[in-house]
């Protein structure tokens, strides 16, 4: 089968970043902001809206 000249070659290298920022946000940064986020909701009073954040549907 000859090669076309306007095809383009598939990538043979893996991008630069991608799914290793995934793990990182998802694993590590996601549950600190859950944390926090619950912290603020018990020391502050409820006007300020963060209870917005936690509530179940």
């Amino acid at each position: 089968m000859l090669k076309r000249e306007g095809m383009v070659q598939p990538y043979t290298k893996t991008l630069d970043g991608g799914w290793g920022w995934m793990i990182v946000i998802h694993f590590f940064l996601v549950p600190w902001l859950l944390l926090f986020v619950t912290y603020l909701e018990r020391k502050l009073p409820p006007f300020l809206g963060l209870s917005l954040l936690l509530v179940d549907i």
